[in-house]
């Protein structure tokens, strides 16, 4: 019994426990059975979309297909894209083991090259190495062997220097002995002539004297000619500053008598124009007069011609008219005098306040006028004290270069008598020293014995001294040839061929990768058809519990709505909704 038959007979239990009638149960029947048919009808196109195959009349089924030939369906569709996908991966991974095999087989030839190559360059630089290695040896047999006759040739030029030191210090001694006498001689003789110098000196510092004492009289007269010359250009510049004050004040002068004919000039040009406006505005309003005047009387005119040749009430519209013509007209000329009263008024103020601004503006210039004049005289006397303070200046000024030239004389008075007292002193200096240097001739004369016994002894300790010198210099050469020899074979290089043998890289050929093994995709099976009345979904029990119990009391509600709310009504819908719940979910 399927679970719809169950809910059936539970709603006609309860229906039967309710008193319900036989119509109810059946309306819940054929609820039931219909949705039992759509049910089916979904299986089957669920069915013919997994699987491509449709249902005929005579209830078999038949396998549809695509236009390409293959088999309809959403299985067999993913079969054949898994085996397209799976035919293209194996054709990816044959063109990437070749590519792998092919980068690895370069890469195994390029490093085998390069390792050639390296080797090749370490055979070359290991025979350069000892190349080197032997060159060096010879080099340094050779340096060893000239540096030892080095040392032999600085010993035999040594003892060779020291006879010919020998031989000049012997020489030495006669011209020294000799040179003594001739020095005694020359000192005398420079004794005589320092003698004679200082006397030629102290002369020339008095005849330089008595030159810079004419020399400082010519100087003094320039400098009281300059004096003259400046208090003569001071008074110039002093009767000049007065002049130039004396033609700016007049020129101050004849610029205020310009400006008061200008100022009266002005206002006597603005009373004219006020003149002129008020005549204006008399015969503006004389005229205005005889305008009204002529109107009135044609205005009369018109009435009378009006009362001539009309009647009743035309006559008196008549008359109305031309009076009120009269009125308007008479208005404007009224309004027209009155502005042009008001703008004549208007402009004649204007010029009476350009008047006071002219008078105002003429009192200004005239202040200013006043206040350049005051300047000029306040500029005229600080440039005439300016003046008189350069003067002062000036004369202070040529006071000190007079003083100047004093103490010129004075100082030179005062150098003179310190040089002539320096020369006299150097004079004593001189014959001290003369006298001195005789005494030292005679004592070098006694030390010349002693110095010859201490030479000779010097030039034989200096001989022994070298040959000891040259013995260690010897050992040195040995020692520093020993120590080339250590370096040299310290520099030589190792044979590089040794253990290449298992660095070669034939035997390290890179390998074939493997063959990759496939696993072809599963052919869908064809699962059973639907069968009307059994459920085909896959949906588990806790996912279609909520739709289903939601499902039922759509149920429930419908059926209990198409009751109208009739007894039994309501265990019948509780019936048909419990029915379709449990059909739902089973």
């Amino acid at each position: 019994m399927v679970w719809w038959q169950i809910g059936a007979a539970l709603g006609g239990a309860i229906l039967g426990s309710g008193g319900g009638n036989r119509s109810q149960e059946n309306e819940v029947k054929e609820h039931q059975n219909e949705q039992t048919r759509k049910q089916y009808e979904a299986d089957l196109a669920n069915y013919k979309f997994q699987y491509g195959l449709e249902k005929n009349a005579d209830g078999s089924f038949v396998q549809l297909y695509d236009d390409d030939g293959s088999k309809k369906g959403v299985l067999n569709n993913q079969y054949e894209y898994a085996v397209e996908s799976l035919k293209l991966r194996k054709k990816a991974d044959q063109e990437t083991k070749a590519y792998q095999e092919e980068t690895a087989n370069q890469n195994w030839e390029m490093g085998k090259a390069q390792q050639d190559y390296e080797w090749l360059q370490q055979d070359r630089i290991y025979k350069q190495n000892i190349d080197n290695y032997t060159e060096q040896n010879d080099f340094n047999d050779l340096e060893y062997e000239d540096n030892l006759a080095r040392e032999r040739a600085v010993l035999d030029e040594r003892v060779l220097e020291s006879a010919f030191q020998n031989q000049g210090i012997i020489q030495d001694l006669f011209e020294a002995t000799g040179t003594a006498g001739f020095n005694k001689v020359q000192a005398e003789l420079g004794l005589l002539n320092r003698e004679n110098t200082i006397e030629y000196q102290k002369q020339k510092q008095l005849t330089n004297l008595q030159q810079s004492t004419r020399s400082a009289s010519y100087q003094t007269a320039g400098k009281e000619l300059d004096i003259i010359q400046s208090r003569g250009l001071t008074d110039f510049q002093k009767a000049s500053e007065y002049l130039n004050l004396a033609g700016k004040e007049v020129e101050n002068r004849f610029a205020k008598a310009r400006l008061n004919l200008d100022t009266k000039t002005q206002q006597q040009a603005l009373s004219f124009q006020n003149q002129m406006l008020r005549r204006e505005q008399n015969k503006n309003a004389l005229d205005t007069a005889k305008q009204i005047e002529d109107q009135e009387v044609a205005a009369l005119k018109a009435a009378g011609q009006a009362q001539l040749t009309q009647a009743g009430r035309s006559q008196g519209k008549a008359v109305s008219m031309i009076m009120a013509e009269l009125g308007r007209h008479n208005g404007y000329l009224a309004e027209s005098l009155i502005r042009g009263q008001d703008i004549a008024a208007a402009r004649m103020a204007q010029n009476r306040i350009n008047s006071l601004n002219v008078v105002q503006k003429a009192a200004l210039a005239e202040q200013q006028i006043d206040m350049s004049t005051v300047q000029n005289i306040q500029k005229t006397m600080m440039n005439v004290e300016e003046l008189d303070r350069g003067l002062k200046m000036s004369d202070a000024k040529s006071q000190l270069d007079l003083d100047q030239i004093k103490q010129g004389v004075f100082n030179n008075v005062e150098n003179a008598t310190v040089d002539v007292k320096k020369l006299e002193q150097d004079l004593l200096t001189a014959q001290t020293d003369t006298g001195i240097n005789l005494k030292k001739i005679d004592f070098d004369l006694d030390n010349l014995g002693s110095r010859f016994k201490t030479n000779q002894d010097i030039i034989r300790s200096s001989l022994e001294s070298a040959v000891k010198t040259t013995n260690m210099n010897m050992k040195d050469v040995y020692r520093a040839k020993r120590q080339a020899d250590l370096l040299n074979n310290a520099r030589r290089m190792l044979d590089p061929s040794v253990g290449r043998d298992r660095l070669d890289l034939d035997e390290f050929k890179p390998i074939e990768l493997p063959q990759p093994i496939y696993q072809d995709p599963q052919a869908p099976e064809v699962g059973p058809p639907p069968i009307q009345g059994a459920l085909m979904s896959p949906t588990s029990f806790g996912q279609a519990l909520p739709g289903a119990a939601l499902g039922g009391i759509s149920t429930g509600l419908s059926v209990y709505n198409s009751m109208n709310g009739a007894k039994g009504g309501g265990f019948l819908g509780i019936a048909a909704g419990v029915g379709s719940m449990f059909s739902n979910l089973f």
